[in-house]
Parts: structure tokens; C-alpha cells; sequence
């Protein structure tokens, strides 16, 4: 799965559609008292789509949402807020470098996801273009 502007020039190559997911997981099962104010923040997890109108705010919010995912340990990982059993491939085999959910989940070369994300967002908002999820 890769995320993409609209004019092609950024791109975050998500690997599995499992691994939005997860983050998506996690971040919908832990800040669960923050989910309205949150709400543009985890759509996009959940999609990894946003309009152009709406990438500087949900920039600002995937912001919020890596700070507060910060304050939880790798082990509160949810790798799917539909099933809270199913463990994800990180159970048990995480880095030292890994110190909280917020850094968890990496895209397919290793970057921390939460970070490419607001990145490729705030470029989204800059140039007034969207970014959407292919494949």
C-alpha cells in the first residue's frame, strides 16, 4: 500500500494494508476519550485519504495523536480494533530502538510511519493537493 500526493511528488510506502491498519488499531483503541477531537486524525488512518481543504488540520491532529501515542509502552499495540486477541508480527520482537507506540509502526523502509504521514500531509496542505491511498 503506498500513500500519495496527488501531484505524485511525495510518496510513504506503507507495505501492507495491515500495517495502516494496526496504527489505526491502536491509535482508535488508546486515545478512546480523544476520538471526536481526533476525528480527521483517524479517519485518515483509516482510509489514508484527505482532501487538500482538510491536510493541514489533519497534519495537526496525526501531530496530537503521535504525542499522545508517545505516553504508551510497544506492548499496548493493538494490531486490530476488531479482534483486541489477534497479536501483531511485532508481539515479542521489537527493537530496542521501539520505545512507545508512537514508534512502532514503520513504513517498508524502516521510518517511523506516524512522522511520513504528517510529513506527506503538511507538503499536501503547502501545495494544495490531496493524498490518497493506492493498492
Amino acid at each position: 500500500m503506498t500513500i500519495l500526493s496527488k501531484d505524485e511528488e511525495r510518496m510513504v510506502d506503507v507495505g501492507t494494508s495491515d500495517t495502516l491498519r494496526a496504527l489505526y488499531s491502536t491509535a482508535y483503541i488508546l486515545l478512546n476519550d480523544k476520538r471526536k477531537e481526533l476525528s480527521l486524525g483517524l479517519e485518515f488512518l483509516k482510509t489514508g485519504n484527505c482532501s487538500a481543504e482538510l491536510a493541514k488540520e489533519t497534519a495537526k491532529q496525526l501531530t496530537i495523536i503521535k504525542d499522545e501515542l508517545s505516553s504508551f509502552k510497544p506492548e499496548e499495540a493493538v494490531y486490530d480494533y476488531r479482534n483486541l486477541k489477534e497479536k501483531g508480527p511485532w508481539q515479542n520482537n521489537t527493537s530496542d530502538d521501539v520505545t512507545s507506540c508512537a514508534d512502532l509502526i514503520t513504513t517498508a523502509d524502516g521510518k517511523v510511519l506516524l512522522t511520513e504521514l504528517i510529513d506527506t500531509l503538511i507538503y499536501a496542505s503547502d501545495n494544495n493537493v490531496s493524498v490518497e491511498a493506492l493498492g
